[in-house]
Protein backbone atom coordinates (compact mmCIF):
# COMPACT_ATOMS: atom_id res chain seq x y z
CA UNK A 1 0.00 0.00 0.00
CA UNK A 2 1.58 3.32 -0.97
CA UNK A 3 1.65 5.42 2.20
CA UNK A 4 0.68 9.08 2.33
CA UNK A 5 2.48 10.79 5.22
CA UNK A 6 3.18 14.26 6.53
CA UNK A 7 6.45 15.67 5.28
CA UNK A 8 8.75 15.46 8.29
CA UNK A 9 12.41 14.60 8.60
CA UNK A 10 11.51 11.41 10.47
CA UNK A 11 9.10 10.32 7.73
CA UNK A 12 11.65 11.04 5.02
CA UNK A 13 14.29 9.07 6.92
CA UNK A 14 11.89 6.17 7.45
CA UNK A 15 10.17 5.97 4.07
CA UNK A 16 12.65 7.48 1.62
CA UNK A 17 11.17 7.26 -1.86
CA UNK A 18 8.52 4.77 -0.72
CA UNK A 19 5.82 7.31 0.21
CA UNK A 20 3.93 10.37 -0.90
CA UNK A 21 4.66 13.40 1.28
CA UNK A 22 2.25 16.18 2.22
CA UNK A 23 3.09 19.36 4.13
CA UNK A 24 1.72 19.34 7.66
CA UNK A 25 -1.70 20.98 7.77
CA UNK A 26 -2.31 20.74 4.02
CA UNK A 27 -5.68 18.96 4.01
CA UNK A 28 -6.27 19.48 0.28
CA UNK A 29 -2.76 18.10 -0.29
CA UNK A 30 -3.72 14.95 1.60
CA UNK A 31 -6.69 14.50 -0.72
CA UNK A 32 -4.52 15.01 -3.80
CA UNK A 33 -1.89 12.57 -2.53
CA UNK A 34 -4.51 9.93 -1.72
CA UNK A 35 -5.95 10.33 -5.21
CA UNK A 36 -2.47 9.90 -6.70
CA UNK A 37 -1.87 6.79 -4.57
CA UNK A 38 -5.17 5.31 -5.67
CA UNK A 39 -5.41 6.32 -9.32
CA UNK A 40 -1.96 7.18 -10.70
CA UNK A 41 -0.52 3.84 -11.75
CA UNK A 42 2.94 5.26 -12.48
CA UNK A 43 3.21 6.94 -9.07
CA UNK A 44 1.96 3.84 -7.27
CA UNK A 45 4.39 1.61 -9.17
CA UNK A 46 7.33 3.87 -8.33
CA UNK A 47 6.44 3.94 -4.64
CA UNK A 48 5.94 0.19 -4.47
CA UNK A 49 9.24 -0.38 -6.31
CA UNK A 50 11.02 1.72 -3.66
CA UNK A 51 9.35 -0.11 -0.76
CA UNK A 52 11.68 -3.13 -0.50
CA UNK A 53 14.75 -0.92 0.02
CA UNK A 54 12.91 1.08 2.66
CA UNK A 55 11.60 -2.01 4.43
CA UNK A 56 15.03 -3.68 4.39
CA UNK A 57 16.21 -1.11 6.93
CA UNK A 58 13.88 -2.65 9.50
CA UNK A 59 14.45 -6.16 10.77
CA UNK A 60 12.77 -7.38 13.96
CA UNK A 61 15.41 -9.98 14.91
CA UNK A 62 18.19 -7.42 14.46
CA UNK A 63 16.22 -4.80 16.42
CA UNK A 64 15.70 -7.29 19.25
CA UNK A 65 19.42 -8.21 19.33
CA UNK A 66 20.49 -4.57 19.28
CA UNK A 67 18.02 -3.64 22.02
CA UNK A 68 19.11 -6.55 24.21
CA UNK A 69 22.75 -5.61 23.72
CA UNK A 70 22.03 -2.02 24.81
CA UNK A 71 20.16 -3.21 27.89
CA UNK A 72 22.93 -5.66 28.84
CA UNK A 73 25.63 -3.02 28.36
CA UNK A 74 23.70 -0.48 30.44
CA UNK A 75 23.33 -3.03 33.26
CA UNK A 76 27.11 -3.50 33.52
Amino acid sequence: VPPVVYDTSVARESYGDAALYVPIGDSPGVVRALERALYDEQTRAAILAAAPASLAKYDWPRAARDTLALIENAAR
